[in-house]
């Protein structure tokens, strides 16, 4: 399974529970509010939102899709600022519809947990600051 391919169906898997918490997919420059909002750097790929209550990642690099969190407004925040809240080991070359779904589930579950634990948005976990 391509890596391109992945970020889309996880992306569909978890876009609508932060949308409807208030979050919003940011289309990095040149992607088409059509397409799914894939940000390539230079070691990695990034799905970003934000929302009045901070912003979310989901991040691809090195066979690792990680679900991202800070409480800052993702125009404000750095890479520094988002902690990790959800990891998943991710072989593109093994992976099949099954990894897909697990990954779309734990994200959207983890998404679900820090809303309604704390009854707002609160990206705080015992993972010290990303470094991805």
């Amino acid at each position: 399974m391509e890596i391109k391919e992945a970020l889309a169906l996880i992306y569909k898997s978890v876009s609508p529970v932060l949308e409807e918490n208030g979050f919003e997919p940011v289309y990095p420059l040149g992607v088409r509010k059509s397409e799914i909002p894939i940000e390539e750097q230079a070691d990695k790929l990034l799905i970003s939102f934000q929302g009045g209550k901070g912003a979310v990642r989901i991040a691809y690099k090195g066979e690792r899709m990680v679900l991202l969190c800070t409480d800052i407004n993702a125009s404000e925040a750095t890479d520094e600022d988002y902690k990790q809240a959800s990891l998943s080991l991710f072989d593109p070359s093994t992976a099949d519809d099954k990894d897909i779904r697990y990954i779309g589930n734990e994200f959207s579950d983890t998404v679900r947990q820090k809303i309604w634990e704390k009854r707002s948005w609160h990206c705080e976990n015992k993972a010290s600051h990303a470094r991805f």
